[in-house]
């Protein structure tokens, strides 16, 4: 068949609430701040929760330094991430994740990585941590199809030839549209389109 990539938080992991669980934490306990989180915002990569808090880059390390390895732990499944990789891998596809989390100093981010993906029972042949620019992993890897929540690395990946780009729905990205890319508000939406 071929090699399809998922992208691993908030694709197939449901990372959105553990990460803004303790965004909150941070904000209030550790900053001592009292605004209130912003509303309906828009994010076209992955850092909605220092939008939604209006951090800026000191405070977003400071929170991953604390947090990152908590977090982490925490995160749950998306709803049919396991039966969708299976499924697809029986049919014959390569399943590769392609995650942008690095490894840090004080946590072994792959080892945590492939016990969570143990743990929930999700099926892949290859991983790739610390993915920065993911257009060159799936080039090189001759991807076929590209699952990811980020806007801006599934418009990067509209550039590659022969490529199908689904951007997983989240309330973060739900505003932007390309013709290019196919919306989808669950996996199970993958298997259809096959």
């Amino acid at each position: 068949m071929g090699i399809i990539v998922f992208d691993l938080d908030d694709t197939i992991a449901n990372t959105a609430d553990t990460v803004i669980k303790y965004a909150a934490e941070y904000h209030s306990g550790i900053l001592k701040r009292e605004n209130k989180p912003a509303q309906n915002i828009s994010c076209a990569d992955y850092f909605y929760f220092a939008d939604i808090f209006d951090w800026g880059d000191g405070e977003i390390s400071g929170f991953f330094d604390v947090y990152y390895p908590k977090y982490l732990k925490e995160i749950e499944c998306k709803d049919n991430a396991s039966c969708i990789t299976k499924h697809l891998h029986k049919c014959g596809w390569e399943i590769h994740i392609l995650t942008s989390r690095i490894e840090v100093y004080n946590f072994d981010v792959i080892n945590a990585t492939k016990d969570w993906l143990y743990i929930h029972d999700i099926l892949y042949d290859k991983l790739k941590i610390g993915a920065v620019n993911k257009n060159v992993y799936l080039s090189e890897n001759e991807a076929c199809i590209f699952v990811d929540d980020s806007y801006v690395n599934c418009m990067r990946a509209t550039s590659i030839e022969n490529l199908k780009v689904f951007m997983v729905e989240t309330p973060f990205n739900k505003y932007f549209e390309n013709n290019n890319i196919t919306k989808i508000d669950n996996l199970l939406k993958i298997v259809e389109y096959l």
